[in-house]
């Protein structure tokens, strides 16, 4: 049998260890097993007419040689800490009560509040915000709502009378897909409208000074004249509302709106506008007029259309992956 000299010592020390700990003493019995049947066969081997791991054994190892028998007792499952941490009476009374106080204070307000009077005890952002859902469902606190005073929430799209259908999953648009942007040129803002067609990449812009759903009908009108598309997608901004639903339905030309929050669906467009900004917008030094920021746009459209390879049309321009003429843009 392979012995050293520290395990020997290790031995002796152990007999004279008080566990009683019934665990322990089976791990101990195992450690004992293995080292016994180390002497013929390898490490691995005997663990496994154990039914233990090596690295259970060399864990166990480690621990009786630091600890002794005592060592070998089980450490406690429980975790350090609790990713859902249970608040007190008191933590809840505080937060309420600051709630109270500040009716528009949310759940960051509320740990910020919380621990600037209890630096000893504060609380995550977590806990705040389970606590005020906790009082908000048993009365204790009132639900805060923008549309409370002065401050009115943003007018939402009627989609039960209107022209405009909701955006499903299911959607797969041919037509154009328009959005807006404001340019930003030395200090002066515009509203410049775009609409693509997301087949073959082929837009039409117009710069106006303000965003307006009449601004939108005019520009709608240009669109069907240049584009000829078969449906309009747009987010849901008040400029693609009113007359610019109304002139949807005039032209019968089926309008989606999408979902709040979501331009990664409308990601042609919005690619575009970063387009237009990095190439046309960022090298303008013409007049801070209408007049002359649509003619600039205009030469930067024919070259978009007509000269510029674009990688997702095989290096082709709009102009050759819908095989037309030339395109007034």
């Amino acid at each position: 049998m392979r012995t050293f000299a520290q395990e020997g010592a290790l031995c002796r020390r152990i007999r004279v260890d008080g566990t009683e700990d019934a665990e322990a003493r089976r791990r101990l019995t195992i450690l004992e097993g293995i080292e016994a049947m180390r002497e013929r066969f390898s490490a691995a081997a005997a663990c496994s007419a154990f039914g233990v791991s090596r690295a259970t054994y060399y864990e166990w190892r480690r621990r009786l040689r630091d600890g002794g028998l005592a060592g070998l007792v089980p450490h406690s499952s429980r975790p350090r800490r609790h990713p859902g941490r249970q608040w007190t009476m008191e933590d809840a009374a505080l937060a309420l009560g600051i709630r109270r106080e500040m009716p528009r204070a949310g759940k960051a307000r509320i740990a910020l509040e919380l621990a600037a009077r209890r630096p000893d005890r504060p609380l995550s952002e977590a806990t705040a915000g389970r606590i005020l859902r906790r009082g908000v469902e048993t009365g204790r606190a009132r639900p805060c709502s923008i549309r409370e005073g002065r401050v009115g929430a943003r007018r939402r799209r009627d989609f039960g009378e209107g022209h405009a259908e909701r955006w499903t999953r299911d959607d797969r648009h041919r037509g154009a897909r328009a959005d807006h942007m404001t340019p930003n040129v030395d200090g002066s803002t515009f509203k410049s409208f775009r609409a693509v067609c997301p087949k073959t990449r082929r837009q039409h812009a117009r710069v106006y000074s303000r965003a307006t759903s009449g601004v939108a009908r005019s520009f709608l009108r240009e669109v069907v004249e240049r584009l000829a598309p078969d449906s309009v997608q747009v987010d849901g901004g008040s400029e693609f509302m009113g007359d610019f639903e109304a002139e949807c339905a005039a032209l019968a030309l089926p309008l989606t709106v999408l979902p709040p929050r979501s331009p990664q669906l409308n990601g042609i467009v919005e690619r575009a506008n970063r387009s237009e900004r990095i190439e046309c917008w960022s090298q303008y030094q013409g007049l801070l007029t209408c007049a002359a920021m649509n003619e600039a746009q205009r030469r930067w459209l024919d070259y978009y259309n007509h000269s510029r390879p674009h990688r997702s049309l095989g290096m082709k321009t709009p102009a050759q992956a819908a095989k037309v003429g030339h395109m007034a843009a």
